[in-house]
């Protein structure tokens, strides 16, 4: 028997409506065992208040649907689970156990689970719904991100993976796929324990280990370690990493060799600093890892700056040389101009006064001769009489 998200009646197996309301039933896709509706989801409600406005993503773990909340008049994330968890109980109640978790957090960089409806023919999870869509997205559309962008959205997350770890929350499955962004440049952490524990869950049912967050799994997770704070530490540098280059740390090849026998190469992107707090994010050894993401993030943002402060020295250095160059430059022609200057004034006075003494010299030859020529005519007059 189905039984009808909108009114709870329950109809026969191979009924596609409602016999009592007309809705459309739920079902399950015969490829992937994944719950679906028969037909279009498109306007398709959920426990008489979801009603479906499309379909996000399909995978092993489920369908993911943005839908409207009718009481709230919100936008909500919709996680169905895939049916090979949906008929065991067990499994379910491991789930119930981390969404217990899930729903005593609550922080601005991290994404709130507002509920999980498991007494219905679709059991599902809603959460709260980031219009930015997801940081894999984001990479996967545009390629690697800058360093400042990547700086700026992972600060964030460090605070919410943070106030989690404060709480006693362990992630478990950081990826860019759990981050979700909004369109004011907000960031979220998605996800706290859930995806792992589907994942788990799925395993211990049917031993398939679902790939994908294999890239960001921290060593220990590998060896059948108990993951700690510093196992998401790891996950987040290595998805800090895929941001950085567009591709996780260790990305193809025997992943559990890689992961717990080789160092990630360094970034051209990033200073020695910078990739010496990523790679230590990225140890083998749990213990030589950070304490905190906060710790992780302010050793990236300190080397960062650092890294600026001899450019911006430099070019200080430069600029002043410049403009002592210039004035010494400037000095230099005040000082000739002065120079030339005085020597034109003691050319100029040597020519007015020469010429003016000349001019006298001249003047007092004349009165001379004059003088001379006088006593002369003089003495001619004396000698003839």
């Amino acid at each position: 028997m189905i039984r009808c998200p909108l009114c709870d009646f329950e109809n026969a197996d191979s009924a596609d409506t409602c016999r009592n309301c007309g809705n459309a039933l739920p079902g399950i896709d015969s490829i992937s065992g994944v719950p679906t509706f028969k037909g279009s989801s498109i306007g398709q409600v959920l426990s008489r208040r979801y009603i479906i406005v499309r379909e996000i993503g399909s995978d092993e773990m489920g369908t993911i649907y943005e839908a409207e909340d009718a009481e709230l008049d919100i936008h909500v994330v919709i996680r169905a689970l895939p049916r090979i968890l949906a008929n065991n109980r067990q499994e379910i109640d491991n789930i119930s156990r981390e969404v217990k978790s899930a729903l005593t957090l609550s922080h601005p960089n991290i994404v709130s689970l507002r509920e999980f409806h498991r007494d219905e023919t679709v059991k599902y999870l809603v959460s709260e719904y980031a219009d930015g869509g997801s940081l894999e997205e984001k990479v996967s559309d545009k390629g690697a991100l800058s360093l400042e962008e990547t700086l700026h959205i992972f600060a964030q997350i460090a605070k919410g993976l943070d106030y989690a770890h404060s709480q006693n929350v362990l992630h478990s499955d950081i990826k860019p796929a759990s981050i979700m962004l909004t369109g004011e440049g907000g960031a979220k952490l998605a996800d706290f324990g859930i995806a792992r524990q589907i994942k788990d869950s799925i395993a211990h049912i049917d031993g398939r280990e679902i790939g994908g967050s294999l890239r960001y799994t921290a060593p220990e997770q590998f060896s059948g370690g108990q993951a700690c704070r510093q196992s998401d530490i790891y996950s987040l540098a290595a998805s800090i990493y895929e941001c950085l280059c567009s591709k996780p740390p260790f990305w193809r090849g025997w992943m559990e060799y890689q992961v717990l026998k080789e160092t990630p190469a360094p970034l051209d992107k990033l200073n020695d600093e910078q990739n010496a707090a990523l790679l230590k994010a990225l140890s083998i050894n749990p213990k030589d890892r950070q304490d905190s993401a906060s710790e992780l993030l302010a050793a990236l943002s300190t080397a960062a700056n650092a890294a600026t402060i001899p450019a911006i020295e430099t070019e200080t250095k430069v600029r002043s040389q410049k403009t002592e160059g210039r004035r010494q430059k400037a000095d230099v022609r005040y000082s000739m101009f002065g120079v030339a200057f005085v020597l034109a004034v003691l050319i100029g006075g040597t020519v007015f006064f020469g010429y003016k003494y000349i001019k006298q010299s001249r003047a007092a030859s004349e009165s001379t001769i004059l003088w001379l020529q006088a006593q002369s005519l003089a003495n001619r007059k004396d000698y003839t009489n």
